[in-house]
């Protein structure tokens, strides 16, 4: 159990003391090494270790719990029949069986609230696919910036999600936690999340590495890539120029005037342009 001590708000490290079993660990530690573990490395004198728990828990600011998770129950007992004051606890063991009672001793205030969850297969499938997700709406972002579609992939990722949990073996609720639609929401919407960046950076680096950013956008297809090159342009008007009505019967006017919208630019039309102009006609 380590102490730090906070002043005018600074952190700085005051002396940390450690209640510790092993005697032969005890000693080393008091004397400023750690045989185990490090070997040739001197510990900072600041480090005061005992085997007696009533002589580190008081008047610390923060205390962490490093014991093994089977320990933990016991000893967050211990601990809390001896603090004097309302330190806050970091806890460093992993054990889903006791979560609720770590819970309801240290972790619920006006701050903070854990909501302990018995379904560690859902949990663990959330965590891991909400990061794919994230890479996917990162890049549904950047090609389109419409929040109709993100919504759309976001809702049909959470539906896919949802049903790999049950086939998994666990809890259909569970994607309706924090640790599912929660914290799905947020990585997959916010500029902090690093795998919805992720996603953003790829999109931005395949169109340049397939050359789809030049002067002219040609080809089949090219519509798809047009908002990407108008917002790489960072384009405020455009021309629009185009022959007699078959760029309406086959809806693409429609859709270069609903990019042009979305992204705010102010458009020229000019139509009914000849096949093949001479230059005079122009």
């Amino acid at each position: 159990i380590g102490g730090l001590k906070m002043k005018n708000k600074i952190l700085f490290i005051g002396t940390v003391r450690m209640w510790g079993i092993n005697l032969h660990e005890i000693e080393s530690l008091n004397k400023g090494k750690n045989p185990d573990y490090f070997k040739n490395i001197s510990l900072s004198k600041r480090i005061f270790a005992t085997e007696h728990l009533n002589k580190v828990i008081k008047d610390n600011d923060y205390i962490f719990l490093a014991v093994p998770s089977k320990a933990l129950k016991e000893a967050t007992q211990k601990i809390v029949s001896q603090i004097n004051n309302s330190p806050i606890f970091i806890n460093l063991a992993k054990d889903l069986t006791i979560a609720t009672k770590v819970s309801n001793l240290f972790l619920n205030s006006l701050y903070f609230k854990a909501i302990p969850l018995n379904d560690e297969i859902g949990v663990e499938i959330c965590g891991a696919l909400k990061n794919l997700l994230a890479i996917g709406t990162g890049i549904a972002q950047e090609n389109h910036s419409s929040i109709n579609t993100i919504s759309a992939i976001l809702t049909q990722g959470i539906k896919e999600i949802k049903e790999i949990i049950l086939l998994k073996g666990g809890q259909e609720l569970t994607i309706l936690n924090l640790s599912g639609i929660g914290d799905m929401f947020l990585t997959c919407t916010s500029k902090q999340s690093r795998n919805f960046s992720f996603g953003k950076n790829l999109y931005r680096e395949k169109m340049t590495s397939l050359n789809l950013t030049p002067k002219y956008i040609l080809g089949k297809n090219s519509i798809e890539h047009l908002t990407f090159f108008l917002k790489e342009k960072k384009a405020q008007k455009i021309s629009l120029i185009y022959g007699g009505g078959s760029i309406k019967n086959n809806g693409l006017y429609n859709k270069i005037i609903e990019i042009c919208k979305l992204l705010k630019l102010e458009i020229q039309e000019i139509g009914g342009i000849q096949p093949n102009p001479l230059d005079t006609s122009i």
